[in-house]
């Protein structure tokens, strides 16, 4: 049991360097967002159990930080106390420098110290967030196991070796462990754990103290050796001779180990209980493990394969006894991958042969109440078999929700199902599986009955082919990407040609032409596509062409598609028709089916509010998320422009119709993208720029060195001076960003579109007119476009105005006003006779309205 028990304290311990955190004890290893970096699971689950050891306010353990004093202080409390009494723990004053009274380890480093188990350095200090070495925590352990610090001489210049001595001994230092180096949270754990099954010391006598003056302190003479202390009428629950420190300090926790108990594997297993909870059931080491060659003659000059009897030597198949099964058949079929474990007693005879097979598998279905796996099994006639999972809503940690929380449509994973048969109702559980993209040099592979084998190279470096592999075939030359199991055998391929498109990988196609040069007075042909990426990037890409002035591609079917693009060699037969990896493309339009996406024309009207589309009779949704490919027009004059959360545009159906599609992804409901391809320019209407700055005096301008200085005003009313390109911009509202040089450019905001008089519906973007009324806070404008076309009841309440007229222009009111309720009085009054408003626009209202003319009344 010694060896268990230590096993046992590698991960206990790592638990509990996490006393200060908040995850509870209702949790387990499995439960920390780090849990991967988690070696020793059964310890973990167990201290938490206890609840010594908690996690921290992310949810984490952190195993590779390195131990504080105040920390490993806590952590002893914990395990002499329990979490209820060392809680209750209450610092009696400030008893070192730099420990205040209210500090939050100083109940616990002062209980520490009055055992001796903690001191400070003699001159009052402790230095609390001091890095703990390995020695320092052993020498803790070691005197809560016991042990006298001066008897045993853990203190003046040989305490670092009398302490690793008896940890050593004791069985608290872990195998390997350099202890005088910094502790991480991961190896004290393990120390900490391996104290619980560690034997309590005691002693006859203590001696007396001694100080020979020499300023070097006291020694302890004529103590008696520390002995271990006898079981008494502490339970036996670590089924050992003596007294270890979990029975007497945790006296609930309970090792069950008998020959029945096996885990779900089928191996030989002990569990852990604490009250009437069970933590877990975990599988003892194995004696000797196989992930390939095994064979029953060299095993049995090791071990005793029983074959008659009450302890015939039992074959399990994924917890499951096969008859099948047997030293010969495992050797026959020479198994690679397949892990096979093998247990024996005291006496070298096989109890349990364990085979533990995985089965690589894809996520093929996703939907809100079922999940479908396509598990890849050679030993089956169709080679995989479809297993699907429902929502059991009734639980809340159900397969489904299991699967689910870890895995996404097209995910592969490793899966174990019970014995031989694969089905749901066998399944045990799914675990993440590696992968590798490369491109074959050599293969050499020989399918057999049982199983796949065979094996390839990449650059030089072999690859063995687990026996479960999906048997996808395997040429040099070609690309894929592998899928490995636990022991780095692959399991699974997926060659290239074979992956379904993803989004990521399609392209709209703008424009498609035919170039032709001359070669030594030949014809030699060239075919060119202009196409945009969902992220608006604008490429120009040659493609494949048969070079006999025919058009592969007819520019009339492709231009406007959604396509994907290929560099790879295409055969007719024996013949290269295209070669692979020459910088040409081949081009196939993208039909997506279930399995990835939907795509489908639209038609309709975009506002910036738009939540849901309707195609087919099935609606489907637009969210802030949602991106906005807009392309326009072709050639040189290509514009390309992706926005995300809603745009205002109408796709137009006459004429030369827009093509306009939406895309989802991942069987959601969602639309991910709009892409709008027009032959003529393509713009938003009606839309709020929300960045916009507003251009007042044409004239207010200065020359400088390669810019023009003028003066711009933003929606909150206040002004600066910029560095623009040119002088060519009249006053109004613009958008704006910088050119290479530093300076200025500027773009015109949306304007509002006023195709008829009427009352404002909240249409966006920029107006122009002339001031007629206001109620309250709605105002109405006229004399807007060419038309003459009156807004009513524009929205102004949140508005900024800002009076840039020129007050001393002939003509002109002399006065600045101050608002609209302003200028209002003063039309009423016949101060004024005409006032020119120009307005940025939202949904919710005028955001900034500019004054730029006040005519006075004659």
């Amino acid at each position: 049991m010694r060896n268990l028990k230590r096993t046992l304290s590698l991960a206990l311990a790592a638990v509990m360097l996490m006393g200060m955190m908040v995850v509870g004890a209702g949790a387990a290893s499995k439960d920390f967002t780090d849990a991967s970096e988690i070696k020793n699971v059964e310890a973990v689950d167990v201290m938490v159990a206890l609840g010594v050891l908690q996690g921290g306010d992310k949810g984490d353990f952190q195993p590779n930080s390195i131990l504080t004093r105040e920390q490993a202080a806590k952590i002893i409390c914990y395990m002499l106390l329990g979490t209820e009494n060392a809680e209750k723990l209450a610092a009696s004053g400030a008893i070192f420098s730099d420990v205040a009274a209210d500090r939050w380890s100083a109940p616990y480093i002062g209980y520490c110290v009055n055992l001796g188990i903690l001191a400070g350095d003699g001159a009052g200090h402790f230095f609390p967030e001091g890095k703990l070495t390995g020695a320092a925590f052993a020498k803790m352990l070691l005197v809560a196991l016991g042990y006298d610090p001066k008897v045993e001489n853990y203190t003046g210049n040989s305490w670092t070796i009398n302490v690793a001595s008896d940890a050593i001994e004791a069985g608290i230092s872990p195998k390997g462990m350099v202890l005088t180096n910094e502790l991480s949270r991961q190896d004290a754990a393990q120390m900490a754990f391996q104290t619980l099954t560690a034997d309590m010391v005691k002693y006859d006598n203590k001696g007396i103290d001694i100080d020979f003056g020499t300023g070097s302190g006291s020694v302890s003479v004529g103590a008696s050796t520390a002995e271990v202390v006898p079981q008494g009428s502490y339970d036996d629950n670590m089924n050992a001779d003596n007294l270890q420190f979990a029975e007497k300090y945790f006296t609930d926790l309970k090792l069950v180990d008998t020959a029945s108990t096996i885990d779900k594997y089928g191996r030989p297993a002990h569990a852990w209980k604490n009250g009437k909870d069970t933590v877990g059931t975990y599988a003892d080491k194995a004696d000797a493990v196989y992930t390939e060659d095994f064979d029953k003659d060299e095993i049995a000059k090791d071990y005793n394969f029983v074959t008659s009897g009450d302890n015939a030597t039992k074959f399990y198949n994924n917890g499951v006894i096969d008859a099948s099964l047997n030293a010969t058949t495992l050797t026959e079929r020479d198994y690679k991958g397949t892990v096979i474990e093998l247990y024996a007693d005291k006496n070298d005879n096989l109890t349990q042969v364990v085979l533990v097979q995985a089965y690589a598998a894809e996520v093929t279905t996703l939907t809100k109440t079922t999940i479908t796996l396509k598990v890849y099994n050679p030993w089956h006639a169709s080679k995989y078999i479809s297993v699907s999972f429902k929502d059991d809503t009734d639980k809340k940690d159900d397969t489904f929700d299991t699967l689910t929380a870890s895995y996404e449509k097209g995910d592969y994973m490793l899966t174990y199902f019970k014995g031989s048969e694969v089905n749901a109702a066998n399944f045990i559980e799914a675990t993440d599986i590696d992968s590798f993209d490369a491109t074959v040099t050599t293969k050499k592979i020989s399918s057999v009955g049982d199983g796949y084998n065979g094996y390839f190279t990449v650059d030089g470096t072999k690859y063995t082919l687990a026996s479960a592999y999906n048997e996808v075939a395997i040429n040099a030359g070609s690309s894929y990407t592998f899928y490995t199991d636990d022991n780095g055998y692959v399991i699974a391929a997926v060659a290239d040609t074979e992956k379904a498109a993803t989004i990521d990988d399609v392209y709209y196609i703008a424009k498609v032409w035919k170039n032709t040069d001359a070669s030594y007075g030949a014809s030699v042909y060239s075919q060119f596509a202009q196409v945009v990426a969902l992220d608006g990037t604008v490429q120009e890409v040659e493609l494949e062409s048969k070079n006999n002035g025919q058009d592969p591609y007819d520019a009339a079917a492709v231009a406007g598609k959604l396509v994907t693009l290929s560099d790879k060699a295409v055969k007719s037969g024996d013949t290269v028709v295209c070669k692979a990896n020459n910088d040409k493309f081949n081009v196939t339009e993208w039909n997506p089916t279930e399995d990835w996406a939907k795509v489908s024309n639209v038609t309709g009207t975009f506002t910036k509010d738009t939540t849901r589309i309707t195609v087919g009779g099935e609606t489907y949704r637009l969210n802030s998320d949602t991106k906005y490919v807009m392309i326009g027009e072709s050639g040189k004059d290509l514009s390309a422009t992706v926005k995300t959360g809603g745009i205002a545009y109408t796709v137009k159906t006459s004429g030369t119709p827009d093509v306009a599609y939406f895309i989802t992804a991942e069987d959601s409901s969602v639309v991910k993208y709009v892409v709008i391809g027009s032959a003529s320019e393509i713009s938003e209407g009606q839309t709020y720029s929300k960045d916009t700055v507003y251009l007042a005096d044409i004239d207010a301008y200065e020359e400088g060195d390669g810019y023009y200085a003028r003066k711009v005003y933003f929606a909150d009313g206040t002004e600066e001076t910029w560095q623009l390109d040119s002088n060519a911009y009249g006053a109004g509202f613009y958008t704006y960003d910088k050119n290479s040089d530093g300076y200025y450019t500027l773009k015109d905001a949306n304007a509002m579109s006023t195709a008829v008089s009427g009352v404002w519906d909240e249409q966006e973007g920029v107006v122009t007119g002339n001031f007629k009324s206001l109620f309250e806070n709605l105002l109405t404008i006229e004399g807007v476009q060419t038309g003459n076309r009156t807004i009513e009841d524009i929205k102004i309440g949140d508005a900024v105005v800002v009076d840039v007229h020129d007050t001393d222009a002939e003509g002109n009111y002399d006065a600045t006003v101050s608002s609209i309720d302003e200028l209002n009085s003063l039309k009423k009054d016949n101060v004024i006779t005409n006032a020119v408003l120009t307005m940025n626009v939202s949904k919710d209202g005028a955001v900034v309205i500019f004054i730029t003319d006040i005519d006075a009344a004659p």
